[in-house]
């Protein structure tokens, strides 16, 4: 089974309005089986606004044991 999503499909959160030090938010997608592909990849934008006395950190994790551990961090 696969999904492909469209161009006008996406997801958003806004961190700017969290004033709770030490919220994480996380989206996590169902398991993509790339087995016969030779390449993928991914892509996504940032929107970003400096907040005095807040840092904010983004990253992009990849598993490659179905969500058992998260040591490919690509971004």
């Amino acid at each position: 089974m696969s999904t492909v999503l469209g161009e006008d499909q996406s997801i958003g959160i806004n961190a700017f309005d969290n004033t709770e030090v030490g919220t994480q938010n996380w989206l996590v997608s169902p398991k993509l089986d790339l087995f016969d592909l030779t390449e993928a990849s991914m892509t996504f934008d940032v929107s970003y606004a400096n907040r005095l006395n807040f840092e904010d950190q983004l990253q992009v994790l990849v598993s490659t044991d179905c969500g058992r551990n998260f040591e490919n961090i690509v971004f």
